[in-house]
């Protein structure tokens, strides 16, 4: 259970720098520093505790509920604002999936037309990942490890 425990911690930590290296726009960072960080921060320390109340035991992980997870971090990450040049408030944000297939610049202004929907998915795959992230790690089971045997 402890490699798991410093698994997950390894992956928070590297997701979020991977969600803030993706995200070139304040409007991405604000929602990934008030929601993300501290939501990665009560899940960090849950499952610590619950890793240390099961350290001697194994973990039994659902590998299908984490490939959706990993999906939808890489949907977050594709819808997600990636450039807001001469943004004023209240107008939209490429995102990086637009600046990836369109031809929009990373840096500085673009006349193509927005990609609606999927700008406005961004905030509803924040909240998605995040729901799949703790249903991932509350249908994590945990059982008996072999190795320990009780003494005869």
């Amino acid at each position: 259970m402890v490699k798991l425990g410093w698994a997950l911690t390894v992956y928070l930590g590297l997701s979020f720098v991977l969600f803030l290296a993706t995200s070139n726009t304040i409007i991405g960072w604000i929602i990934y520093l008030f929601l993300l960080l501290p939501f990665y921060g009560i899940i960090l320390l849950w499952w610590w505790f619950f890793v240390w109340q099961n350290r001697t035991k194994t973990a039994r992980i659902k590998y299908w509920m984490w490939v959706l997870v990993l999906a939808l971090q890489v949907t977050t990450i594709l819808s997600s604002p990636g450039n807001c040049y001469r943004v004023k408030q209240g107008d939209r944000c490429y995102s990086n999936l637009q600046i990836l297939l369109g031809n929009v610049p990373i840096t500085g202004p673009g006349n193509s037309p927005h990609w609606n929907l999927i700008e406005d998915a961004f905030l509803g795959l924040v909240i998605a990942y995040g729901v799949a992230l703790v249903v991932a790690l509350l249908i994590t089971s945990v059982g008996i490890n072999p190795n320990n045997f009780p003494p005869d």
